[in-house]
């Protein structure tokens, strides 16, 4: 299926792709690093933390999609649902990362380490997405002549 910069789906924003895959690469490369000087447990604990952070940060993308209407639209979907649903995430969320420190089932340095790939993939996506991403007039943006 090709999709065509004009007339993207809803809920598939080429700039939160960018985002998440460059998290992702952020978070293997992590994960191989670790493995090379820690081992195995230690870097399937950074890629567990970062696959949790995509996670988290697409379900959150797809909230705040919702919640915030783009160009004038108004969703038929109740706003405090969707809030009540991002609540329920964080705590989901926190629990899952409870329970397997708990059990000690992983490294916490290590899930710190995955952690980190987040901030640093998302700053690293959204300058590459800038420039990835025509904008929407069809002209070049000031930011493409830098």
């Amino acid at each position: 299926m090709v999709m065509s910069a004009e007339s993207p789906k809803p809920g598939h924003d080429r700039r939160l792709q960018i985002a998440m895959g460059t998290v992702a690469g952020i978070g293997l490369a992590l994960a191989i690093g670790c493995f090379s000087f820690f081992g195995t447990r230690f870097a399937l604990s950074v890629t567990l933390m970062t696959t949790l952070s995509i996670t988290n940060l697409w379900v959150l993308a797809k909230i705040v999609s919702v919640l915030v209407p783009i160009d004038g639209q108004v969703g038929s979907r109740s706003g405090f649902a969707w809030g009540l649903l991002g609540i329920v995430k964080l705590f989901v969320y926190l629990g899952v990362i409870y329970a397997l420190l708990a059990r000690g089932l992983v490294e916490g340095l290590g899930l710190v380490i995955g952690l980190v790939s987040l901030p640093v993939g998302l700053a690293i996506g959204s300058l590459v997405s800038d420039t990835a991403v025509p904008s929407q007039s069809g002209k070049p943006k000031a930011s493409d002549h830098a």
